[in-house]
């Protein structure tokens, strides 16, 4: 097969991480071609393997002006020209695209070459979320039905959408990936807090800082520290100092090898509102922490146990959340316990039993087209 991923950019993101392993992992495991397609800028966010055939932006919006319209529409077809001509020149058997985007300029090849080429699609999140942006909500609506096939990460999510898209889609959870892991070993644990994600809304730090606050008046040794950057950043500043944890609470900004920095506290508390399956929460769980998380849909409470691999709270309950961060600190064994069935999940879902699975998806989708096209 000749098998093409394409994305709208290359942002820290967990579908960018996603794309990029399972390219690389196709390089170095399968015999077929790999061929990554970056709309967006070249960015050094992720290495891809010397054998991945990548094809970034190779055009220039920033020169063109006039009146709006005109300038939307001058830059459409420069996208448009820009997927089309790559997708000539690869002749792909296969197209895996993520985040929507890619999908609606993957369209003018599907037209032409309906009968030669698949295209696969991907949920990333929750689509009915309650904060997340009307243009998801449509875009999750209509993708799934321009696409041979569709990969959730997750069964709550797949059962939101219509039998039809069911029938022709399969779950796949994430995997962990993140290179900066491959031979972590446990550390001397640090007196601190973490978290790992985007500073949105979605994410939820506002309501770790203020389980944060509570816990520190108990535990004052312990500080808390966010790793990951965004929108968010002013307002979480601010409430910070509003609570008076200025010298308690580090944003630490964007850090590329964060989970190694994760990898030395001694609590991961993860806060979302919503989520697909969160890679951040994985990798920490990876690492051997004890993990405490909301449970938000639709990822977490697929890959914890509560109780036994770690802890589900309420999205939102500031109490409950300091309440659990409480009993991890003062209960150290069942603490230690958590954490050692939380790193179960290196074999549970690594990266050969997940990109496998995705590789068989490819495969079992293009043999169908196959099929369908002798009769």
């Amino acid at each position: 097969m000749r098998i093409a991923i394409i994305l709208p950019g290359l942002g820290m993101g967990g579908a960018e991480r996603v794309a990029t392993s399972l390219s690389n992992w196709i390089a170095k495991n399968k015999t077929d071609e790999i061929y990554f397609i970056n709309m967006g800028e070249n960015t050094h966010n992720f290495e891809l393997d010397k054998n991945v055939k990548v094809y970034h932006k190779n055009y220039d919006t920033k020169a063109i002006k006039g009146f709006k319209p005109v300038v939307l529409l001058k830059k459409l077809k420069l996208k448009i020209d820009f997927v089309n001509n790559t997708l000539n020149e690869i002749k792909p058997d296969v197209i895996f695209e993520m985040l929507y985007l890619p999908l609606f300029f993957v369209l003018p090849y599907k037209r032409k070459h309906k009968n030669d080429v698949v295209i696969i699609g991907s949920e990333r999140a929750n689509p009915k979320a309650k904060n997340i942006k009307f243009d998801i909500k449509i875009m999750s609506k209509i993708c799934p039905k321009m696409c041979d096939g569709y990969i959730f990460q997750t069964e709550r999510v797949k059962q939101m959408f219509s039998k039809k898209i069911q029938e022709k889609s399969c779950v796949i959870p994430n995997a962990v990936s993140n290179p900066y892991m491959m031979g972590i070993i446990e550390t001397r644990r640090e007196k601190v807090i973490s978290n790992m994600g985007r500073l949105e809304n979605q994410k939820g730090q506002d309501v770790l800082i203020k389980a944060f606050n509570i816990v520190q008046k108990e535990h004052p040794e312990y500080k808390l520290v966010i790793y990951g950057e965004g929108s968010k950043r002013k307002k979480l500043k601010n409430l910070i100092e509003e609570l008076n944890l200025k010298d308690k609470v580090t944003l630490a900004g964007k850090v590329k090898k964060a989970i190694l920095e994760v990898n030395k506290s001694e609590i991961f508390v993860f806060t979302s509102r919503f989520e697909g399956m969160p890679n951040a929460l994985m990798e920490a769980m990876a690492c051997g922490l004890p993990c405490i998380s909301t449970d938000c849909i639709a990822g977490p409470s697929e890959i914890i146990e509560n109780g036994k691999n770690g802890i589900l709270v309420e999205v939102d309950n500031v109490e409950q959340i300091a309440q659990k961060i409480n009993f991890l600190i003062e209960n150290k064994e069942k603490a230690k316990q958590m954490g050692n069935e939380a790193r179960k999940i290196l074999e549970t879902h690594s990266t050969d039993k997940i990109f496998e699975k995705y590789y068989n998806y490819f495969s079992k989708i293009s043999k169908k087209k196959e099929k369908e096209n002798a009769k």
